[in-house]
């Protein structure tokens, strides 16, 4: 089994750079340490993940501490092809502004790394009433909350003194990666659209 996960790797990544399934390679890598991963199921759920932040009414994209960097830089990596993405909390904004406007046609994008404060857990319980698709990431420490639509449990564990978050940048380029992939029509103009400004107004 070891021998077919490292061929099928190396067919993945035989081609141009940026040919290569990013998702697709980096489950065949995690295989080669835990041959029980199911590649086609965990593909199958990135997939629901990134098509859920495209087809959603509006995307919130929340962290605390030090997982709002990670929050901060998912919204920028999605806001490519979704419009209406939010960082929360925002400057003078309130937790209670947020959660009360929340719907079930939206997509909360949870980042709950170590150390998380104590007020998470009823945000999480409110975001979760209001029926929005939740996807929860997080450090190998926290418990599974059976309302949430998908919990990533991230390996942050490290023998210096700071926590390692490099799996918690993996997995926002997977899902963002992956939803400009499924991109349709409007998503793409949009896409045109910012190159065309950048061009306008000589930015980069």
């Amino acid at each position: 089994a070891e021998s077919a996960t490292a061929a099928e790797l190396a067919r993945l990544v035989s081609g141009a750079e940026s040919d290569i399934p990013l998702a697709a390679a980096a489950l065949h890598l995690a295989r080669l340490d835990n041959p029980e991963l199911d590649v086609a199921a965990y593909l199958a759920e990135i997939d629901r993940m990134a098509r859920a932040l495209l087809a959603a009414r509006k995307v919130w994209v929340l962290g605390f501490r030090s997982s709002q960097s990670f929050a901060s830089y998912f919204r920028w990596q999605m806001f490519q092809v979704k419009e209406d993405i939010a960082l929360v909390p925002h400057a003078g904004d309130t937790l209670g502004q947020f959660a009360a406007s929340v719907t079930a046609k939206d997509v909360v994008v949870v980042f709950a790394l170590r150390r998380r404060p104590a007020a998470l857990a009823a945000l999480l319980e409110q975001v979760v009433r209001s029926g929005a698709k939740v996807i929860h990431v997080s450090d190998e420490l926290v418990a599974r909350h059976e309302g949430i639509t998908w919990h990533v449990h991230c390996s942050c564990d490290s023998d210096r003194p700071l926590d390692d978050h490099v799996a918690v940048t993996a997995v926002c380029h997977l899902i963002a990666s992956r939803a400009v992939e499924l991109a349709g029509p409007r998503e793409r103009a949009r896409l045109t659209a910012i190159e065309a400004s950048y061009a306008a107004l000589r930015e980069l």
